[in-house]
């Protein structure tokens, strides 16, 4: 009863235009060669996290949370032995961000 507060429409629309400057502003500030790094990165997360996330399934119960301290420790050695590899043997950079993040 009384008054009601008047809903409104929000519509967007994506432009031609917008696309532009969009791209443009992405050129301007020298992200269009880490673009690639940016999928790169989101991919080795995506996956690391849902490794993560089906170890944490592995039935435990104690005091300790155990699982995670295994989950961190590993993560921690595996980071070390990829940050080894790469600057041994010259490993493509966005294969290092996607191992590195995941």
């Amino acid at each position: 009863s009384g008054f009601a507060p008047k809903r409104r429409k929000f519509r967007y629309r994506s432009t031609e235009l917008e696309v532009r400057r969009a791209c443009l502003s992405i050129k301007r500030f020298g992200m269009e060669e880490n673009m690639t790094g940016f999928l790169f990165v989101g991919m080795g997360g995506a996956v690391g996290a849902m490794l993560r996330y089906a170890i944490s399934l592995i039935p435990y119960k104690g005091k300790f949370p155990l699982l995670t301290l295994f989950i961190n420790v590993t993560g921690a050695l595996v980071i070390g032995i990829i940050a080894g590899l790469s600057a041994r043997k010259n490993l493509p950079q966005n294969a290092v961000l996607f191992r590195k993040m995941g």
